[in-house]
C-alpha cells in the first residue's frame, strides 16, 4: 500500500464530495501526520524487537549491523551486510595456544594461559541510549508536523521513520572489533597441555545465532502494521 497514492485518492474523494481545495488539503495533512507518526513508531518497535531478540541470543555482531532500510513506504529490518545467520561452529584452540610452548620432561608441550575474569557480562541498551532514541523519534515526528503546518503540499510521510532509522544506526551496539571489555585485576592461570584431548579441551563452544526466521516474522508484522496504519488513517478521514 502506497501512502502517498492513498492520500491523493483521499483528496480526490474529498473534492468530489464538495470539499474546497484548501479543505481537502487540510484533511490530507492531518491524515499524513497520523500516518507519518504511526510508521515511525512501527519502525522503532520493530528495531527494538530485533535488538532484544539478538540480545537474548548474545548475537552482538548482529546487533552491531542492525538497521531499517526504506523501500517506498515499507521498511525492511535487516543488517549492513545482509547476513542474518551469525552462528559459529565450535572452534578448537589448543594448537594455537601451544605455539611456542614449553616442553615437559615427558616430551609433552605445555603453556600457562592467563585468564582474565571480566567484570562485564552481556551489554544491554542503556537507559540513556533508550532516552536518546526516543528523543530522536519525537524530533523526527515533529519535523513532519512542522512541514505539514507550513502547508507544504504532499508531505513525505516516511520521513520521520527514515530519520529515526538514520539516528538508530548512530547508536547501535559497537562491532566486536571495536568493543572494549571492562578490565579486571582478577587474573587466574590455567595450563594447556598437549596431553589434553584437543576435541574437548580448550574448545570455544558453538554459537547458535541464526536470526533469519526472527527477521522474517518481524518484517512480515512490520509490513502488516504499516499497511494497517495507512488504512486506518484513510478510513478515518474519508467521506
Amino acid at each position: 500500500m502506497n501512502a502517498n497514492f492513498e492520500l491523493q485518492q483521499l483528496r480526490q474523494r474529498l473534492l468530489s464530495a464538495g470539499y474546497s481545495d484548501d479543505e481537502a488539503d487540510d484533511v490530507c495533512r492531518y491524515a499524513a501526520a497520523e500516518i507519518g507518526d504511526g510508521i515511525a513508531d512501527a519502525v522503532a518497535d520493530a528495531l527494538n524487537e530485533a535488538e532484544q531478540a539478538g540480545l537474548a541470543l548474545g548475537a552482538l555482531d548482529f546487533m552491531s549491523e542492525l538497521q531499517a532500510v526504506p523501500t517506498g513506504d515499507i521498511f525492511q529490518i535487516t543488517t549492513d551486510s545482509g547476513r542474518t545467520d551469525f552462528s559459529e561452529p565450535p572452534f578448537p584452540m589448543m594448537s594455537r595456544l601451544l605455539r611456542n610452548a614449553k616442553v615437559a620432561k615427558d616430551g609433552s608441550r605445555y603453556k600457562h594461559i592467563p585468564i582474565e575474569n571480566k567484570k562485564a557480562g552481556m551489554p544491554s541498551t542503556s537507559y540513556q541510549v533508550a532516552q536518546d532514541r526516543q528523543a530522536q523519534l519525537e524530533a523526527a515526528k515533529q519535523r513532519l508536523n512542522d512541514e505539514i503546518g507550513k502547508g507544504i503540499q504532499s508531505p513525505d510521510v516516511s520521513r520521520p521513520a527514515r530519520a529515526y532509522a538514520d539516528a538508530y544506526r548512530q547508536n547501535r551496539q559497537p562491532k566486536h572489533s571495536e568493543r572494549r571489555s571492562a578490565r579486571s585485576n582478577d587474573v587466574s592461570f590455567k595450563t594447556v597441555s598437549s596431553k589434553q584431548d584437543p576435541s574437548t579441551s580448550w574448545v570455544l563452544p558453538p554459537k547458535e545465532q541464526d536470526m533469519t526466521g526472527t527477521l522474517m516474522n518481524i518484517n512480515a508484522n512490520l509490513r502488516s502494521s504499516i499497511e494497517e496504519i495507512v488504512r486506518q488513517a484513510i478510513m478515518k478521514y474519508q467521506v
